[in-house]
């Protein structure tokens, strides 16, 4: 028999017991039920890395082959890609993605979110101008031009450009079927751009008493031509050139290139430098590495999927009729690298001005509604 002090003892063991499995069975409900709040924010085709336990980034695959050409626009969540043709593709929730995925289209070529957000511009026109424009310093300059070349900023504004303007980090380049461009960077890196071609100048840091830096260029389409600067010299990963089915990573050299986006093959080619010398480059995506070290060395890609194959060597007359007009307008090296500028006061202007049209197209139009539901209420 137990006595009164040992029953409530045993008493107390269980209500301790049962507090115990309580507090565990509310501990797994929260936690399921966590999981299930969290699931509605997690896109389908996002995988989770159960090793590391944080989110892959995901593809999206088989966009329309006209992707590339596309104009892209964006809602608050959605990007939105129409053709020529006036086709439209609509992208759900891809704004919604912690980190944007890249897009694929389904003949092989890969556009990473980063460029897809700053090819889609901005929610609205002029959205965060002077937090994108105050105190901005160029990263380079033009240097040599054909045709007409034009500049979107970041904050959505277009201007055509002009020999000496500069080039902002984030402008978006482009250049008309027989237009060319050349530009010359801070580090003393130069390139050139023709055929029609886009680029986007994605990144440029660059401290000149350190040598130290990084450079990511983003070739869209067109034939394309570059002399590596000073920032290449530092290691292979530090400037590197991306196009849509293959990143360029380059180490002191100098390089030819073409940048198709309808079904034609992407070509590679590594030249020599005007002092002789044959650099290094490496070709690489989703199907391997491609290693060119000889004068003449082209590899071909047609998909972003599709291993770079060995090598083929380019006679200079070869050469000269697949890139001429890149070759032509590519800036030599200069022996003083441009001075960073400011935004000309001229684009401010043209940036002012077109923020007051569209003050006042704003206003015109919410004078219209209101005049309309004024209308409704007399009625």
């Amino acid at each position: 028999m137990y006595n009164e002090n040992q029953i409530n003892v045993i008493k107390n063991d269980k209500v301790d017991s049962i507090r115990s499995s309580i507090e565990g069975l509310k501990d797994k409900l929260f936690i399921n039920d966590l999981k299930k709040d969290l699931q509605e924010f997690i896109d389908t085709n996002v995988e989770l890395d159960k090793s590391n336990n944080h989110l892959k980034i995901p593809t999206i695959k088989d966009a329309p082959s006209w992707f590339p050409k596309a104009n892209l626009s964006k809602t608050q969540t959605d990007l939105i890609a129409t053709s020529v043709d006036g086709e439209e593709f609509i992208f759900f929730d891809y704004f919604t993605n912690h980190r944007l995925p890249s897009i694929q289209t389904e003949n092989g070529l890969n556009f990473h979110g980063g460029l897809v957000d700053r090819l889609a511009g901005l929610f609205a026109k002029g959205q965060y101008v002077q937090a994108s424009l105050d105190g901005e310093l160029s990263i380079g300059e033009v240097s040599s031009l054909t045709g007409v070349a034009k500049a979107k900023r970041v904050d959505g504004n277009e201007f055509n450009l002009s020999n000496g303007d500069p080039v902002f980090q984030g402008d978006t380049i482009t250049v008309s079927n027989s237009g060319a461009i050349g530009l010359t960077f801070l580090d003393k890196t130069t390139l050139s751009l023709s055929e029609g071609g886009k680029m986007l100048l994605d990144e440029l840091v660059y401290n000149p008493e350190t040598g130290d830096g990084n450079m990511t260029i983003d070739m869209v389409e067109g034939a394309f031509s570059f002399i590596s600067g000073e920032i290449a010299k530092t290691g292979e990963d530090a400037m590197t050139i991306k196009t849509p089915v293959a990143t360029i990573g380059i180490r002191g050299t100098t390089v030819a290139g073409k940048a198709a986006v309808e079904g034609n093959e992407n070509s590679f080619t590594l030249l020599q430098d005007a002092d002789g010398g044959v650099g290094q480059i490496s070709i690489s995506n989703a199907g391997g590495t491609q290693i060119l070290e000889q004068v003449g060395a082209t590899t071909s890609v047609a998909s972003f999927n599709a291993p770079p194959p060995p090598p083929i060597i380019l006679s200079a007359a070869q050469i000269q009729a697949n890139y001429g007009t890149a070759l032509n307008v590519l800036p030599p090296t200069p022996t003083v690298a441009p001075t960073p500028q400011e935004v000309p006061p001229q684009q401010d202007q043209q940036q002012e001005e077109s923020q007051e049209e569209d003050s006042e197209e704003e206003s015109d139009e919410e004078g219209k509604k209101l005049r309309e539901v004024m209308k409704k209420k007399v009625l």
